[in-house]
């Protein structure tokens, strides 16, 4: 019973694989699709070679097969192959070798526009490093420039505020020496004034004496 079981489910697996099986037109130029399995059935279209097909019913010398849109038919299977025919191969290398040049060409030109570029940012590079350099330079000048500044500004300012101290020295000599000034004046006017009032007093002290000595 067990034994029967396994070659059923055998025999009902069996044709599935087959007829889910993907093959080929063989090496001819063309083969007939037909609506039945006999050359007595009418030809629907010709199938060139290499196209694919599913299998879907295998009969001893014909196939029905079902081509790309679901049109169905039965061909020679003498025809029919699972192996790609070497047309095919041959072919698809060849679309395989213009789609690589194509893209070789492409990456070539891209490596180029890259190598362009390259050689642009390096100029940049080495310019932008310049401005940078020269830049650098003036920032440490103007440093130094600063530090300089800052003293000479300090040192100006300390030379002001002794030259502010010295002009108040100066301002109040001048206040005095205008003063002493006046008071010398002042002692030589009064000098001056209490000579010619003893000259006076003087001078009229003896007049009267001179009378008296002419009378005599």
């Amino acid at each position: 019973m067990r034994c029967a079981l396994v070659l059923g489910i055998f025999l009902f697996v069996l044709p599935i694989t087959l007829f889910a099986e993907t093959r080929y037109v063989s090496e001819v130029r063309e083969i007939t699709l037909r609506t039945g399995p006999g050359a007595e059935y009418k030809i629907t279209s010709m199938i060139k070679s290499g196209t694919p097909m599913t299998v879907l019913e295998q009969s001893e010398d014909w196939t029905r097969v079902q081509l790309t849109g679901d049109k169905e038919g039965w061909v020679l299977a003498q025809f029919l192959q699972t192996k790609v025919p070497d047309a095919i191969l041959l072919e698809n290398l060849q679309k395989k070798h213009v789609s690589l040049s194509a893209e070789a060409n492409t990456l070539t030109t891209e490596n180029q526009d890259l190598r362009e570029k390259v050689a642009t940012l390096t100029t940049d590079l080495d310019s932008y490093r310049g401005r940078y350099d020269t830049l650098n330079a003036t920032h440490e000048t103007l440093k130094t420039e600063s530090t300089d500044f800052l003293e000479l500004q300090t040192t100006h300012e300390a030379t002001m505020k002794e030259l502010e101290t010295q002009k108040e020295k100066a301002d109040r000599l001048e206040n005095e020496l205008s003063s002493l000034i006046t008071d010398k004046r002042l002692k030589w006017f009064l000098l001056g004034a209490g000579v010619l009032l003893v000259g006076i007093v003087l001078g009229f002290i003896t007049k009267p004496q001179r009378r008296r000595s002419s009378l005599l």
